[in-house]
């Protein structure tokens, strides 16, 4: 710790760099400085005691007699310290190889740790390791260090290509940190790449929900203490600081793949903006993995309105392009609704509405219209769910709601239904038993034909 708190106070690299360079005065050093008989190289010198003696005891006009004296001190210091700087903040090879083992992928991923030290607080187990006071500077991120962060990547250590013994790049322990000072700072260096992935194919931003730290618990104590403070207090400094760090990654071209986290993200202030930001840099029109359907899926089963209408503005062509029969999955509870169950009929009623595709082939000799199938199934009453031979007012309501939008699109306008505009009527026509059976041959029949049906139906 004491070591840790020198190399945050004082910058050597910095303070050699910007020396000033005037002529000195007398030409002598006014305090001892180590001389050339104490070792035969500068290598030699313990590092650390001397340039804490050249920063502490040294007056700024004999660091210039000293600059002066040494034209190659800062190129030879700093070739040095980078050395010593890296061999301080990184765990020996011998902690590597007990600890880690590399996967058939080419990550590290850890095989084994030393026995852990069970600590109760608060009645909850906390595991501490002995392993993390061999991890100086992941040890600095986590606990906001940015004096000694900022030492260490200008000794030249790389966030990405580097791990810590649990196999997570350091660049992940910035981004679980949530500091908005320690993210400016690794931003500020070139080569930073934000959407680097781990052993598990996780991206940056799909590690910043507290929710999937479960396993930093064990392997860090500082991380335990965050991810509760944030998940029950959620004070607005951490919402903040949140929708800042979203901000700037974002910027940077993240991306996400998580539902965590676009639950996550418009659940923060001004969510829906972070939303459009990160869709414009998601690239999901070109996308062909189908992260667009399960994110809007997603939205449609657990989401609002808003956040729909938000993927919808920003994607015009997602309704043909991409989302496929999401009204038919709904309705049937297929696809991702078979995991999450059907959305409510309100949302059903809204993509209808927004005029999402439906199965109907409007036009064809046998077109299918499977979504008005299934809303006139439910209209029928069943005695043996509903307890009686007529139907909830509830349920009645809800479902012809959603039988007269569906004979209100375009497309089974197109296709003879104009003269079915009323379900009720509809339900006491002959069409009706044919598109509850998924007759198709006869429903197209039926409506190529126009028999004069409605005249007959009216009344009813």
């Amino acid at each position: 710790m004491e070591t840790i708190a020198i190399m945050e106070t004082l910058s050597p690299m910095e303070t050699l760099k910007t020396l000033p360079t005037a002529k000195p005065t007398d030409g002598k050093l006014s305090s001892p400085v180590p001389g050339p008989g104490t070792c035969t190289r500068l290598e030699d010198l313990p590092m650390d005691v001397f340039l804490l003696y050249i920063v502490t005891q040294l007056h700024r006009r004999d660091l210039r007699n000293l600059r002066l004296a040494a034209p190659d001190l800062v190129h030879t210091l700093g070739a040095v310290l980078q050395r010593r700087c890296l061999g301080w903040a990184m765990p020996s090879a011998a902690t590597y190889e007990r600890c880690m083992e590399r996967s058939e992928n080419g990550h590290l991923q850890a095989i084994r740790l030393p026995e852990p030290l069970e600590v109760s607080f608060m009645r909850n187990w906390v595991f501490y390791h002995s392993d993390l006071t061999h991890q100086p500077f992941a040890l600095a991120i986590l606990e906001g260090r940015c004096g000694v962060v900022r030492n260490v990547l200008d000794a030249g250590l790389n966030p990405h290509s580097l791990y810590d013994l649990y196999g997570t790049p350091f660049w992940f322990l910035v981004i679980r940190n949530r500091t908005v000072k320690m993210l400016e700072l690794f931003l500020a260096y070139p080569g930073i790449d934000v959407n680097q992935q781990t052993s598990w194919h996780t991206l940056v931003l799909d590690d910043l929900p507290a929710g999937r730290w479960h396993g930093c618990q064990r392997q860090y104590p500082q991380l335990w203490f965050d991810k509760h403070t944030i998940l029950r207090d959620e004070p607005e400094e951490i919402q903040e600081d949140t929708v800042k760090i979203m901000e700037m990654l974002l910027a940077r071209g993240a991306r996400f793949n998580t539902l965590d986290f676009l639950r996550f993200m418009v659940c923060r202030p001004r969510g829906l903006e972070l939303l459009r930001q990160a869709i414009r840099n998601a690239n999901y029109v070109d996308d062909g993995s189908g992260k667009l359907l399960m994110h809007l899926a997603y939205a449609l089963r657990f989401l609002s309105q808003t956040v729909v209408d938000v993927l919808l503005q920003e994607l015009p062509d997602a309704r043909t392009r991409k989302v496929g029969c999401l009204v038919r999955d709904a309705l049937e509870r297929r696809g991702h609704f078979r995991r999450w169950g059907r959305p409510s009929w309100r949302m059903i009623a809204h993509m209808i509405e927004e005029g999402f595709p439906l199965g109907s082939l409007a036009g064809l000799p046998n077109a299918e219209f499977v979504e008005l199938a299934i809303v006139l199934d439910k209209l029928t009453p069943n005695p043996r769910w509903h307890g009686s031979d007529e139907l909830p007012a509830r349920a009645r309501q809800r479902w012809s709601r959603l039988a007269e939008l569906l004979l209100a699109r375009p497309e089974l306008q197109q296709a003879g239904f104009q003269q079915w505009r009323d379900p009720v009527t509809m339900l006491k026509d002959p069409l009706r038993s044919a598109v509850v059976s998924r007759d198709w041959l006869r429903v197209n029949t039926l409506l190529r034909q126009n028999t004069g049906q409605w005249q007959r139906m009216k009344g009813y």
